[in-house]
C-alpha cells in the first residue's frame, strides 16, 4: 500500500474541499475553528515540528483571543517511517461553547522536499 501524505498547504486553503482533508475542520454541528484559529493551530504545529531540541513530551500551545479557542500540541512519539522522520503529535483543541476538548493523534512526517505533512 502506497503511503499517502496530505500537503500542509491544503490544510491552509480556505476552499470547501479543504474541509475534506483538514482533520481540524469539523463538518459536525456546533462550534468550529475559524480560519484565524486554524492558522494559529497550524503555525504552532509547524513550530513544534521544526524545533531543534524536540523530544517526547515537547509541547507547543496556541490561543486565539478573538474566538476564545485554544489548544496544545505535544509530541507522543518520534520515529522513522518509510525512511522519513516522523512525529506522532497529540492535539487537544478547546473551543468556546464546547464542554470537552477535541482530541486528535496525527502522524506528521518530514518529506524529502523539507515539508511536514500528515501521514495517512
Amino acid at each position: 500500500m502506497k503511503t499517502q501524505l496530505l500537503v500542509l498547504p491544503l490544510l491552509l486553503a480556505a476552499v470547501p474541499a479543504a474541509a475534506q482533508v483538514n482533520p481540524f475542520w469539523s463538518n459536525r454541528t456546533g462550534p468550529r475553528l475559524s480560519q484565524s484559529d486554524q492558522d494559529k493551530l497550524l503555525s504552532s504545529i509547524d513550530q513544534l515540528n521544526h524545533a531543534t531540541d524536540l523530544h517526547v513530551g515537547s509541547k507547543q500551545s496556541w490561543s486565539d483571543p478573538t474566538s476564545g479557542n485554544h489548544g496544545t500540541n505535544s509530541v507522543a512519539r518520534i520515529f522513522q517511517s518509510g525512511g522519513l522522520q516522523c512525529h506522532l503529535l497529540h492535539h487537544e483543541i478547546s473551543m468556546k461553547g464546547r464542554a470537552a476538548p477535541r482530541v486528535y493523534n496525527l502522524t506528521w512526517c518530514l518529506t524529502p522536499d523539507g515539508e511536514w505533512k500528515i501521514k495517512q
